[in-house]
């Protein structure tokens, strides 16, 4: 059980907040820095692994990390309230644009996860790698946009 949750945590929860942070810093229009943005990976990604776990509904788990991510974006990486807001619902929004394109891919050749087995996790992958690709795109379209002007 615990395999499973060393897994999920470096297959899925780090690259998404590392991926997430790096979109926000885009967003925010910031100059990267390595250091604040592997220390908020590190404390979101665990908490990414551990909220949804908790016996709450459904929705109120997105609220209270998406809370929490507020908060680390702020304090650790000196993001603006503002910014940090829109980042984080543009974050949502290609997270589960993502999923949900790896969803339908994986319906396409009628792969059902199930989520006792070790095997799930690797599922999820093609939804880090397309969140890669949209983030290359925000990437390419409007930072580097940005820089040069």
């Amino acid at each position: 059980m615990i395999r499973n949750y060393l897994i999920e945590l470096v297959v899925t929860c780090i690259p998404e907040m590392f991926l997430m942070a790096i979109t926000i810093y885009m967003i925010a229009n910031k100059i990267f820095d390595k250091k604040k943005i592997l220390i908020s990976t590190a404390i979101m990604g665990p908490i990414g692994l551990v909220v949804p776990k908790l016996p709450i509904s459904f929705g109120v788990h997105t609220i209270i990390m998406m809370s929490i991510y507020l908060i680390v974006l702020i304090s650790i990486n000196k993001i603006e309230v503002r910014k940090a807001i829109s980042g984080l619902l543009v974050c949502l929004f290609i997270i589960i644009t993502s999923e949900f394109i790896n969803f339908a891919i994986l319906g396409v050749f009628r792969i059902t996860p199930d989520k006792k087995e070790l095997i799930t996790q690797f599922y999820m992958i093609p939804s880090t790698l397309i969140y890669i690709l949209i983030n290359f795109a925000i990437y390419k379209l409007f930072y580097l946009k940005r820089k040069n002007v």
